[in-house]
């Protein structure tokens, strides 16, 4: 009779074992009873780092896990199983974030301002946040394309370049005044040749109407026209030029401020040096720009 009830026992025992052993291995693997509470599915470009079984929050506080992920048109689906009966407001959405050191990752949920609360299998967006060494690897980047720019810069600002710039639009002003100059003292020239070319076109007209030479007629009138046209602008070109090219000497408008002042150079070489001490800064206190979580 003893020996029976110890069989009962030992039975007990390994039967009580095997389902702890079944209820942890469920656990492990991020399986929860459907009484427990409900399934959502969230879409991300990448899940770069997420594992099943890594915890889904609410502002830091644990509301479940990852149960499974999946490719679904393009994007990678990840289910996550929320515990308890907590609804949450239609709106919401999934970020990717890391914690720790180490950059583990685990999903964030931002509750949305919706009046219903989503349902069972309903799904959200997701989001991805970089992660610590991304954002210093991206400011990095930025510091070193603002280092090729400041270069640039210096070498557009140095005075030889001022200097060759100052001699370009000097040149062009002499140019442009010589035409102008060339302009005004051939103007009475110009006018003469005008209506010479207008009055040789009537004299053909009246020598042989209706024989070829009416078809040379139209072309001289519309060369005569032409002409005047052509000086006329000429005329306009070159005033408009000079008074482009004025401010731009007395170090008016951008251009001119540009050759004038260097204080564009010595901001650009701030904004350098500012980035690379917060670069600097970053490496040596990354606490003070990003926000670890540890469960």
């Amino acid at each position: 009779m003893r020996y029976g009830k110890n069989e009962t026992i030992v039975g007990i025992i390994i039967f009580s074992s095997l389902v702890m052993l079944f209820l942890g291995l469920m656990w492990m693997e991020g399986h929860r009873f459907r009484g427990q509470g409900y399934l959502l599915v969230a879409h991300f470009e990448d899940v770069s780092g997420l594992n099943r079984g890594d915890p889904v929050t609410i502002a830091g506080l644990p509301i479940g896990q990852v149960q499974d992920m999946r490719l679904e048109d393009s994007k990678v689906a990840v289910n996550l199983r929320i515990e308890g009966k907590q609804p949450l407001p239609l709106g919401s959405i999934a970020v990717l974030k890391s914690e720790g050191v180490m950059g583990e990752k685990y999903v964030d949920i931002l509750l949305g301002s919706g009046s219903e609360a989503l349902e069972h299998g309903e799904a959200i967006p997701g989001l991805y946040q970089p992660d610590f060494s991304q954002v210093v690897s991206l400011v990095g980047g930025v510091g070193q394309d603002i280092r090729t720019i400041s270069s640039t810069a210096r070498s557009l600002l140095d005075d030889s370049a001022k200097a060759e710039l100052r001699q370009s639009i000097t040149d062009i002003r002499s140019t442009t005044g010589r035409i102008n100059n060339l302009l005004m003292q051939n103007a009475e020239r110009l006018d003469e040749t005008i209506a010479n070319l207008h009055t040789l076109s009537i004299a053909l007209g009246r020598i042989s109407p209706g024989q070829s030479p009416e078809e040379l007629i139209p072309n001289l009138e519309r060369a005569s026209q032409d002409l005047a046209q052509t000086a006329e602008h000429l005329r306009g070109f070159s005033v408009s030029l000079d008074s482009l090219l004025q401010p731009t000497l007395r170090g008016e408008g951008t251009l001119g401020k540009l050759l004038a002042d260097e204080s564009l150079y010595v901001n650009i070489m701030g904004l350098v040096a500012s980035l690379d001490s917060l670069t600097q800064d970053i490496r040596e206190n990354p606490s003070r720009y990003v926000q670890f979580k540890i469960f």
